[in-house]
């Protein structure tokens, strides 16, 4: 079994590509994305198996390694090349890839303000694109970290504890939502635009720590 190949990831892939179909123009065949993957290659060949045409994919991993690793197992597969690039993925955005109808980034770590700044150059560069968000729901580091991740939020409650739905349905603790509130919060300041409509969930990796991930269009 691969690192990221386990049924509770299986099922975020599926609920944030359906989130992301009833956010994005157009369909699978035509539309464009760009996307951190790894050497498993695992998102790559989730996209081509939905329908995604590889020129119109764009994999996106700063470490060398990782990068040679996504070309060769689609070659293995018999799978057709996709666009890598091996930067990271703010300078990926701001330099080599075009235009596309839908960014997915994988923060890989808890909500930070370096991720804030990094979310609000990229989102500020790349309005237009539905974006989904993917994150550590858990350890932030405070520092310099001022958005509204510790504010009250429209959540109900129960008992003495607070809960929240996400938009699967699923019962999970109130900070997930706030902290979901953040980002959609830097996405709205950072380019003057409204949220116009987002999905998001939470589910626990391999080693049971929560992960939390939006899909989100502005207008």
């Amino acid at each position: 079994m691969d690192t990221y190949d386990f049924e509770s990831k299986h099922l975020y892939r599926q609920r944030r590509e359906s989130a992301i179909d009833r956010l994005a123009p157009g369909n699978p065949f035509t539309r464009k994305v760009a996307y951190l993957d790894t050497s498993e290659a695992l998102d790559t060949i989730a996209y081509l198996k939905r329908g995604y045409q590889p020129q119109n994919l764009w994999a996106i991993n700063d470490v060398p390694a990782e990068v040679a690793h996504i070309t060769m197992k689609l070659a293995r597969l018999g799978l057709p090349r996709v666009n890598v690039v091996g930067v990271d993925f703010e300078k990926a955005l701001m330099q080599r890839v075009p235009k596309v109808d839908v960014v997915n980034f994988d923060g890989t770590k808890p909500l930070s303000q370096e991720m804030a700044d990094s979310l609000f150059r990229m989102a500020k560069l790349r309005p237009t694109a539905v974006w989904a968000v993917t994150f550590l729901a858990a350890r932030e580091s405070r520092g310099r970290f001022t958005a509204p991740l510790f504010k009250a939020c429209a959540c109900c409650r129960n008992g003495e504890r607070y809960r929240c739905r996400t938009s699967f349905n699923r019962d999970v603790n109130a900070r997930h939502y706030r902290r979901t509130a953040s980002i959609l919060h830097w996405f709205q300041d950072s380019t003057s635009r409204k949220v116009k409509k987002f999905f998001w969930d939470v589910y626990l990796s391999q080693s049971r720590q929560p992960i939390g991930w939006v899909a989100l269009s502005l207008k």
